[in-house]
C-alpha cells in the first residue's frame, strides 16, 4: 500500500489508489490533478479530509472510510492517463 508523502506528488496510471497514511486526529488537505497524454493537466481537486478520534464499544463490522473525489473531467485534449495525488498536510 501506499503512504503519500506531505507535499510530495505521486503520479501513476491507476485510476484508483489505495492509501495507508496514519493520520493523526485532525483536518488534512488531499489534491488531484489529471494529466493527459500531451502532458495538460487539470486543476487541482481540493479535498479536506477530518479525522476524529473513536472510541468503539462492542462487536464491529467492517471498518475504513472510502473516500472519493468525484468523477474528474479530463483535460482538453484527451482521455487521462495519469494522475497526481498529494497529501498537502494539515488543514488550519
Amino acid at each position: 500500500m501506499t503512504v503519500l508523502g506531505i507535499n510530495k506528488p505521486l503520479d501513476q496510471g491507476e485510476p484508483v489508489l489505495l492509501v495507508e497514511n496514519k493520520l493523526a486526529a485532525g483536518r488534512h488537505r488531499f489534491s488531484l490533478v489529471v494529466l493527459n497524454a500531451r502532458g495538460v493537466a487539470s486543476d487541482p481537486m481540493v479535498v479536506t479530509v477530518t479525522v476524529g478520534r473513536t472510541i468503539l464499544r462492542g462487536p464491529l463490522g467492517p471498518l475504513g472510510p472510502t473516500l472519493s473525489l468525484g468523477r474528474i473531467e479530463a483535460p482538453q485534449h484527451g482521455a487521462p492517463t495519469r494522475r497526481r495525488r498529494t497529501h498537502k498536510g494539515p488543514s488550519t
